[in-house]
C-alpha cells in the first residue's frame, strides 16, 4: 500500500509504503500526489517513509527513479527519506540519488520521529527568519519609479515605521514625501558612487531592511550589436553598486540586530538573454553576490535574500512585447516573501514557472 498526503504546516508531501508494493499500486500513486501536492508553485519538501516497506515489485524501483524526476519538475527542494536499516540506504541511493536535481537537499533518517523532529526545526529556523514590515526602518534604493517606488508605497501601507527613498534626483521623491512626512525621507543617492553610499550610510543609521532596487538594462548580445558602455554601466550599477549598499549597510544592520538585505536580481540572473546579454552577466553576478552575502552576514544574524522577477511593467521593459506583471505586485510578493523567510523570492507567475523549468532541466 502506498498512502499520500500532504501536511501544509510543513508545506510537505508524505509517501507512506507499507507491505508488499506492487506495479499496480505505483501506478496509482501518481494519480493520488498530483492531487494533494501544493499549487502555489513554492518550493515544498518531500517525506518518504519507507520503514513498513516488506517487499517491492522491480517495477515499483522504476517507479521511484521516475518519481525523482516528476519531484524535481515539481519544484521539491528538500527529501527526508526514512530508511530504518542503513543496509537498504544503498539500494535507495542507487535507484534515486542521482535523478535528484543538486539544489535538492536529501537527508536520510532512522525514524518518523526523527524526520518528524528535523521538521519542527526547520520550522523553528525559518520563523527566525522572518521579517516583518509592519514598525520596520526600511531603505530603497531606486525608489522615485517602477518596482522600488511600489516597494516604498506597499511598505507605507503595511505599516513600515521609517523609509528612507533613495534616487540619483531627489526632487523625483517630493511628492512621495510631502504627502507622508516624516515617514518618507528623501535620500540623494547613485549607487555606483562610493562618496554617496557611504553618506546614505551614515544618514540612515537606523535601517533594518535594506533594499537594493537601484538598476540599469542595457540591450545587445556579447558579439552581436554589443554595447560597451551599457555593458560597463550594466555591471557598475547591478553589482558594484549592490556591493558598495551592501558592504556600507552590514555594520548598520548588525548594529540594529542583524536585519535584512533584499537584492532585486531577475530571471536573467540565472539565465542568459541574447537580447540583453551584458545585462544578463550584471544580474548573475548580483545573484552569485546574493549568495555570498548570505553566508558572510548569517553569523551577523542578517537574513539575506534575493527576488527573481520576469518581466514588469516599469520604464527598462518598455520595448519588451510580453505579458507583464505590475510592479505593485511584485512588491507585495517581496514583502509576503520575507514574512515567509523566503531566500529567494520569484514575484510573478512568468518567474515562478521559469525556476521551474530550470530546475527540471538541471535535473535531467
Amino acid at each position: 500500500m502506498i498512502k499520500v498526503s500532504y501536511d501544509g504546516e510543513h508545506n510537505t508531501a508524505i509517501i507512506e509504503f507499507e507491505g508488499n508494493i506492487d506495479a499496480a499500486q505505483a501506478e496509482q500513486f501518481f494519480v493520488d500526489i498530483e492531487k494533494v501536492l501544493p499549487k502555489h508553485g513554492k518550493g515544498f519538501k518531500l517525506l518518504a517513509d519507507f520503514s513498513s516497506v516488506d517487499t517491492m515489485e522491480l517495477e515499483v524501483q522504476r517507479a521511484i527513479k521516475k518519481a525523482m524526476e516528476f519531484f524535481n519538475a515539481q519544484g521539491v527542494t528538500e527529501i527526508l527519506r526514512v530508511i530504518p536499516d542503513p543496509a537498504l540506504e544503498i539500494g535507495f541511493n542507487a535507484m534515486s540519488t542521482s535523478r535528484y536535481s543538486r539544489e535538492v537537499k536529501v537527508h536520510t533518517l532512522r525514524s518518523r520521529q526523527e524526520a518528524q523532529a528535523h521538521l519542527r526545526k526547520e520550522e523553528q529556523n525559518a520563523n527566525s527568519n522572518k521579517l516583518e514590515v509592519k514598525d520596520a526602518v526600511i531603505f530603497v534604493t531606486g525608489a522615485n519609479r517602477g518596482i522600488g517606488k511600489a516597494l516604498v508605497e506597499i511598505a507605507l501601507e503595511q505599516g513600515a515605521k521609517k523609509i528612507y527613498a533613495a534616487a540619483r534626483k531627489p526632487q523625483t521623491l517630493k511628492q512621495m514625501v510631502e504627502k507622508n512626512p516624516g515617514r518618507v525621507i528623501a535620500i540623494e543617492l547613485d549607487v555606483t558612487s562610493e562618496q554617496q553610499v557611504q553618506a546614505a550610510a551614515k544618514q540612515a543609521p537606523d535601517v533594518t531592511l535594506l533594499l537594493n532596487n537601484a538598476g540599469t538594462a542595457s540591450l545587445g548580445g556579447f558579439t552581436a550589436n554589443y554595447n560597451a558602455e551599457g555593458a560597463r554601466n550594466d555591471m557598475k550599477t547591478n553589482y558594484f553598486g549592490t556591493l558598495s549598499m551592501a558592504i556600507a549597510f552590514a555594520p548598520v544592520l548588525k548594529t540594529n540586530g542583524g536585519g535584512a538585505i533584499v537584492n532585486i536580481v531577475s530571471v536573467a540572473g540565472l539565465h542568459n538573454f541574447p537580447f540583453g546579454a551584458s545585462y544578463s552577466a550584471s544580474k548573475a553576478a548580483a545573484h552569485s553576490l546574493t549568495q555570498g552575502l548570505r553566508q558572510e552576514l548569517a553569523e551577523q544574524k542578517t537574513f539575506v535574500a534575493g527576488v527573481y522577477p520576469g518581466p514588469v511593467d516599469t520604464d527598462m521593459a518598455r520595448g519588451l512585447e510580453m505579458e507583464k506583471e505590475s510592479p505593485r505586485q511584485v512588491a507585495l510578493n517581496v514583502y509576503k516573501g520575507l514574512e515567509e523567510g523566503s531566500e529567494e523570492i520569484y514575484p510573478d507567475k512568468y518567474a515562478v514557472e521559469f525556476s521551474l523549468s530550470l530546475k527540471a532541466k538541471a535535473a535531467v
